[in-house]
């Protein structure tokens, strides 16, 4: 300090920081300009050096293969159960059909016959 108390800009190295004109003393001087922190469009390849690409880039491939083999996984088990329902179903059909009861028609000129009695029998409404 000088002999009146006034700091000079020798003494200490730099300016020295006033009272703000809005009165709010807590808030903290800037040091770096606001459009440095964050740069978009044009100048944000610039935000990060080429290694930190580089970087994001494979983290990013490996975070899509492992969720590409998730999905594949995924759809390999909704494959199979389908599959396996099908199949289910297949058999259900053919163990319905082996314990369903039929009459054997021996005479042809009777299929003609129940042909139309069938046919009376779904127009009439009865079912």
């Amino acid at each position: 300090m000088g002999d009146n108390g006034i700091v000079t800009i020798t003494e200490t190295g730099n300016i020295p920081d006033g009272r703000p004109k809005s009165g709010r003393v807590w808030k903290v001087k800037k040091t770096v300009r606001t459009s440095a922190h964050c740069r978009k469009g044009v100048l944000s390849h610039l935000a990060k050096t080429f290694d930190e690409r580089q970087a994001i880039r494979l983290k990013l491939s490996l975070v899509k293969e492992v969720e590409k083999g998730m999905l594949e996984n995924r759809k390999e088990r909704k494959r199979e159960i389908r599959n396996r329902t099908a199949d289910k179903n297949k058999r259900r059909m053919e163990n319905e059909y082996k314990n369903s009861e039929y009459q054997v028609v021996k005479q042809s000129k009777y299929i003609i016959q129940y042909f139309y009695v069938m046919l009376r029998f779904l127009c009439c409404g009865c079912s």
